[in-house]
């Protein structure tokens, strides 16, 4: 597997520059240490209780009905078709309910951003190529078709003109079903999806999600399985030394709690990292490169 070392501010702007010329699509996720693994907040929850894995996809269908039949007693924020799964699934992630997706994002800096706010060693962020995953889950599409065009030959089925590839593109729901939930041949996918209808946190982290369609294995299983995941998947480790400067010159770009979530919750939380701007601000003062305001000054 490829890796690359971030000791300053300059080293990560410069390999965001290598990436984003590569000539591939590639994604992000940042993580506070380089012990953690990939993993998704349902894999985390079923290894909490101890659920053991013949149990584990039923349980999952049960969290996920659960959620659509009560959602509407708490919220009518979202109009959700009740077969749009991905959507649903998308809507859970953002209110905390455990569940198969996994977060990404389009931004190394964005990633970086949530890799070094509460790291106290160094910390991590994984670059997948979307490009490689987009190819992998098209030709799976492919090969369903195949199958579904030779059973259409048999005069005992009544079948509709299904398009895999086609309704994957535009995100029908019955798709993502087969090839996540139902997932009759066993195969092992790792897909970048997002939903139809997205929200506010999506958009201004530039997001994404990242799905597997066996959760009898880890997501990190799934995803090194994968053909030719060695050259498509990049380790990207952030130095501690590095965290104060790089958080400082990204919420001045304005990559920050603030940004990053949306209302008041959000920016009362970014005044946690601003603290490194107001340290900057009194060492400024205390050299005399800055002037001093009477303490009632804003």
């Amino acid at each position: 597997m490829k890796s690359e070392i971030i000791e300053n501010w300059t080293d990560l702007v410069e390999l965001e520059q290598k990436l984003s010329c590569s000539g591939l699509e590639w994604v992000f996720r940042g993580q506070s240490s380089t012990k953690l693994p990939l993993r998704t907040t349902l894999e985390r929850a079923l290894d909490d209780f101890n659920v053991d894995n013949n149990h584990r996809t039923r349980i999952e269908q049960r969290i996920f009905n659960d959620f659509k039949r009560t959602f509407h007693l708490h919220s009518n924020k979202y109009n959700l078709d009740f077969n749009d799964s991905l959507s649903w699934l998308a809507v859970m992630r953002h209110y905390g309910t455990p569940n198969r997706l996994l977060d990404f994002t389009y931004s190394l800096f964005v990633a970086s951003f949530f890799a070094l706010e509460f790291s106290t060693e160094n910390s991590l962020v994984w670059a997948v190529n979307k490009s490689w995953l987009a190819d992998n889950t098209l030709n799976t599409l492919l090969s369903k078709q195949s199958k579904f065009d030779e059973s259409e030959k048999l005069p005992t089925l009544k079948l509709s003109d299904k398009n895999y590839k086609e309704s994957w593109w535009k995100r029908e729901g019955w798709v993502f079903d087969e090839l996540f939930f139902k997932n009759d041949d066993n195969i092992n996918i790792v897909a970048p999806v997002n939903p139809l209808f997205t929200n506010d946190r999506l958009l201004v982290q530039q997001a994404l999600f990242l799905c597997s369609s066996d959760i009898d294995k880890t997501f990190q299983e799934s995803l090194f399985e994968l053909e030719n995941s060695d050259k498509n998947i990049v380790k990207i480790e952030i130095n501690k030394s590095a965290k104060d400067d790089i958080l400082l010159r990204m919420n001045r770009a304005g990559t920050n709690r603030a940004t990053l979530f949306p209302g008041l919750e959000g920016y009362a939380s970014s005044l946690r990292t601003k603290i490194l701007q107001f340290k900057t601000i009194e060492e400024l003062q205390d050299s005399g490169g800055r002037p001093e305001k009477p303490e009632n000054g804003v």
